[in-house]
């Protein structure tokens, strides 16, 4: 297969969908959701609201079977008045009225007492008031959010410029200032902190510091080795200035998404029940109480959320690996001018599935992995292994399981679209080309994992630093949640988006670059790869043990470079 021919894709007559069984499977989880929500849950509570006695106000409520609070038709009373207790301003009580008292501003279709920031219905649990709490501060400090994700944005452009001209300063600056940061903070907890509660906190945080100064001397020449790699794939990444606009427009899409979690779990918590207890002033009041099932489909809420918050983050991702593939097997790059549409065209008419059952896998194999490969790192230090079993059928053992684990990456999204298979066959195929000719990278990618998790540590706390000088902050009004929380989560979220494009394109040049050198390993034909991309590939190999040659154009010097100057 020529790669020089290959950028538009495989022909699109003999592609066919793949792993379809994925999006069944989500649609199953989401079908259940909502016809729970559909059967068992009224919409209209959360806007109209509930008393105290379970009637929702504006309606009959002839199913509600409780006679101790008198009649249920609240038809003439539409709106909830919120008022704290004449003697005990904690409580607050809810009943349904004709219109809102002249001292209680109406608000739409409810009465909120003056000041009372923090709405708290009548009908959530602990986990739906947490939601209610995050919703209302999502549409209230929008613009302070807006501004901490600006900052996000801004230094996440930075680190990446940086990491273009000085690559090894850059690695080795983050994690030390943040270290730094965890240290001081660990000593302010140590020194500042008289609650016994608290204790522990900063012990975790000299435990990390301690790890991490091991893992930087342990591994300097390999983090050396990985800096060089870093700073080549930036080079490529900034020369496809168009790729930093997609974790823009995934951010945007995860926020709205985010949007419908919070208004879909509100709407199952409708769904619970109430029962009769007593009130602190000591008057008889019905308790808010969710189901088993409720919290089932809470759970299942939960998962169909996250796999479609994971499944549009790998869209991005497939649709970089397909733009970076096309970008770097073409020699003219003058043509090129932003995002491969063959990429997305495939993506939507043929592979959804195989990004789907990825967005699925990858997480849970990728932690179990980790977790494998510590075990195998502890038996090869100590020669230990499993009872009843030989060294070397050990070793068949550990390797067989390794390949397993190794197929479920973010690289088979590179052959998925270049060759239409299915996400474990283009795995398969990934796996194998980086093995035979860069070898066991699991260090390399172990590397960029952290590295872009220290990023993504570190920019949302110096975003929300600086945001701090300018965003008037509401922590006041709010007990249910943190609202630093919620500004780190959508920091964050802004940061995860652009680190893991930036991830994303690693791997794709990784196993472009394996590609490159099986095709082109003649010396009658040039690399693709630019000549200081090819240096650092012999090094890979030749910490593996692999075969290093160099043609003669290679030892002359005069090796054709991509055409990207």
């Amino acid at each position: 297969m020529d790669m020089e021919q290959q950028p538009d894709n495989n022909s699109n007559k003999n592609r066919k969908c793949t792993d379809i069984y994925a999006p069944i499977a989500w649609f199953i989880l989401l079908f259940s959701v909502i016809a729970y929500c559909l059967i068992f849950s009224n919409s209209s509570i959360l806007t109209k609201g509930r008393d105290e006695c379970g009637n929702v106000c504006g309606e009959l409520n002839d199913g509600n079977l409780n006679d101790q609070c008198g009649p249920h038709d609240m038809r003439n009373y539409p709106k909830l008045l919120n008022q704290r207790h004449v003697n005990k301003s904690w409580i607050i009580e809810y009943k349904c009225v004709t219109d809102c008292p002249q001292n209680i501003p109406d608000n739409f279709i409810q009465c909120w007492e003056k000041g009372d920031f923090l709405k708290v219905p009548n009908f959530l649990t602990d986990y739906g008031m947490k939601v209610n709490a995050f919703l209302r501060y999502m549409m209230t400090s929008w613009i302070g959010l807006g501004i901490y994700c600006a900052f996000s944005f801004l230094f996440s452009i930075i680190i990446l410029i940086l990491l273009r001209f000085i690559p090894q300063a850059t690695i080795w600056a983050i994690p030390i200032l943040l270290t730094g940061l965890l240290f001081l903070l660990a000593v302010l907890s140590f020194a500042f902190s008289f609650d016994s509660s608290s204790d522990g906190i900063e012990s975790y945080l000299y435990i990390y510091v301690g790890f991490f100064v091991i893992m930087m001397f342990v591994f300097v020449k390999k983090i050396i080795l990985a800096g060089k790699i870093f700073g080549e794939m930036t080079k490529s990444m900034i020369k496809v200035p168009w790729i930093l606009i997609l974790p823009i427009l995934t951010f945007l899409t995860l926020t709205i998404l985010i949007a419908a979690f919070l208004f879909t779990s509100l709407w199952i918590e409708t769904s619970g029940t109430f029962s009769p207890g007593t009130s602190e002033d000591g008057k008889f009041e019905l308790k808010y109480e969710g189901t088993k099932i409720m919290k089932v489909i809470r759970i299942l809420n939960i998962l169909t959320f996250a796999w479609l918050g994971n499944f549009i983050i790998n869209c991005q991702h497939f649709i970089i690996a397909g733009s970076v593939t096309k970008w770097y097997f073409t020699r003219d790059k003058s043509g090129l001018g932003g995002i491969n549409k063959s990429s997305v065209t495939n993506l939507v008419r043929f592979h959804l599935g195989s990004v789907c059952f990825g967005s699925v896998v990858v997480p849970v194999v990728r932690l179990i992995h980790f977790g494998f490969r510590i075990v195998k790192c502890i038996k090869a230090s100590v020669n230990f292994c499993f009872k009843g079993m030989q060294p070397q059928r050990c070793n068949q053992e550990f390797d067989s399981i390794d390949k397993i684990f190794g197929i479920y990456t973010k690289s088979s999204y590179v052959l998925i679209d270049s060759h239409g298979t299915s996400f474990w066959e283009s795995g398969k195929k990934s796996y194998d080309l980086v093995l035979e000719n860069l070898g066991d990278i699991y260090w390399l990618n172990l590397f960029k994992d952290i590295l872009l998790l220290l990023n993504q540590m570190f920019v949302p706390f110096v975003g929300i630093f600086a945001g701090l000088f300018i965003v008037d902050s509401k922590a006041s009004q709010f007990t249910a949640i943190s609202p630093a929380s919620v500004d780190l989560i959508f920091t964050f979220l802004i940061a995860h988006c652009f680190f893991m494009a930036f991830g994303v394109t690693i791997d794709t040049i990784l196993l472009c670059c394996c590609i490159d050198f099986k095709e082109n390993s003649l010396e009658s034909k040039s690399y693709f790869m630019r000549q200081e991309m090819r240096k650092l590939v012999m090094k890979i190999r030749k910490h593996h043990g692999l075969e290093v040659s160099l043609s003669q154009d290679e030892v002359t010097g005069n090796m054709m470079p991509m055409l990207d100057r």
